[in-house]
């Protein structure tokens, strides 16, 4: 049974959209909180493990502190800085009645140097938001939000290892 639920006047349709605007399964080192990588499409794989062990200390590494995630298919939904996307996300990890959650990505992506030198673009990336839970009114209820065209925007830190986080996701051609 597929449902629309609210959390705090906030729809988990809207919620997930924007979770997804996070934005997003490679080989990498997962140390503690912080996922210590220089392979720019690693981040796909910290990305999936902080929402697998709703980690969201992992995720505040992830996320530049000047990130901002875009949605591009619905102007009615505002940009989301890195503060906003982890107060939602948050939300999300604690809530006693949410059951199953995972974040997927699809393998087919391409990986370019970005427009400055420590810099990469993951684009056409797929993502695949799962949620599952028993919500007042709506128990055992399910859903699956896909992203088809997203772009995550990687830079390497040097500090206080070398590790790449997410700068930037814009998010297009949503389905649910």
């Amino acid at each position: 049974m597929k449902a629309r639920f609210f959390v705090r006047g906030m729809s988990y349709r809207g919620l997930a959209l924007a979770l997804l605007a996070l934005g997003l399964s490679m080989t990498v080192q997962y140390a503690g909180a912080a996922c210590t990588t220089e392979v720019p499409g690693s981040v796909l794989r910290c990305y999936h493990e902080a929402y697998q062990d709703r980690d969201l200390e992992a995720l505040r590494e992830l996320l530049a502190p000047d990130f901002i995630s875009v949605n591009l298919t619905d102007p009615q939904i505002a940009a989301l800085d890195r503060e906003e996307t982890l107060a939602l996300t948050e939300q999300l990890f604690s809530s006693s009645s949410l059951v199953d959650l995972s974040l997927r990505f699809g393998a087919d992506y391409v990986l370019r140097p970005g427009s400055e030198s420590g810099t990469w673009e993951i684009r056409g990336v797929v993502m695949i938001l799962d949620i599952g839970g028993h919500f007042p009114g709506h128990p055992g209820v399910s859903a699956t939000h896909v992203v088809h065209n997203g772009t995550l925007y990687v830079r390497l830190e040097a500090e206080p290892e070398p590790h790449c986080v997410i700068y930037r996701e814009e998010l297009a051609d949503a389905s649910h």
